[in-house]
């Protein structure tokens, strides 16, 4: 669907993408150190992939 987000990324060559789902019923504090620590892996992740 071209409005959708997974159109959008492969239409501009988005070698990867993450969404991530934290329920809400987490406190604030600890969906943020979620979020976080799996930006942090994604990003350790892919530093090894691509290179």
């Amino acid at each position: 669907m071209e409005s959708s987000f997974e159109f959008f990324m492969g239409n501009n060559s988005t070698k990867s993408s993450i969404c991530v789902e934290i329920p809400s019923k987490i406190s604030i504090i600890t969906r943020t150190e979620i979020a976080y620590y799996i930006i942090q892996l994604s990003e350790m992740y892919l530093s090894k992939t691509f290179l």
